[in-house]
């Protein structure tokens, strides 16, 4: 929207959330003290790059359903209105600085209490690293997870 020159109210919260990043600093400090996550990143070179950075440091595959993946309806909204994907800008997209980490099952309700009232999205699984790194589409096919996102050394 920046780059294509259009400023229009409706899309406030997207001018803010990319020109003043909230850093989530509690809910970090949440999940450290509390040895409730397995591994955490924030989001700042796009959900796909990320969680690949995640898979190489831990040796683990990961699906990610791509219809749990959180959109604002401004995301919407703005994709819709210049003919994009809003999928595509949360996958390869950058500078969201929200937490992606992951936690075992039987400590996703101790999460949600610790970080509330920040939402949170279970968006995917952790596997075992032989069954790769795939998105889920709503249809129930796998499309292959493209490491795709912000590159500090192209």
């Amino acid at each position: 929207l920046l780059l294509k020159g259009i400023h229009e109210e409706r899309f406030a919260p997207l001018y803010k959330a990319h020109l003043t990043p909230k850093a989530r600093l509690r809910e970090g400090r949440a999940l450290a003290l509390g040895k409730l996550a397995s591994s955490a990143i924030d989001v700042s070179d796009g959900l796909a790059k990320d969680v690949g950075h995640i898979c190489d440091e831990s040796g683990v595959g990961v699906a990610i359903r791509l219809a749990d993946i959180p959109l604002s309806p401004e995301l919407k909204e703005a994709a819709s209105l210049l003919g994009e994907d809003p999928f595509c800008w949360a996958l390869a997209g950058g500078e969201d600085y929200q937490l992606l980490f992951t936690v075992p099952p039987e400590k996703a309700s101790q999460v949600r209490q610790a970080l509330y009232p920040t939402p949170v999205s279970e968006i995917g699984l952790i596997l075992a690293p032989q069954e790769g790194r795939y998105l889920l589409l709503p249809d129930g096919s796998k499309r292959p997870l493209e490491p795709e996102g912000w590159d500090h050394f192209a």
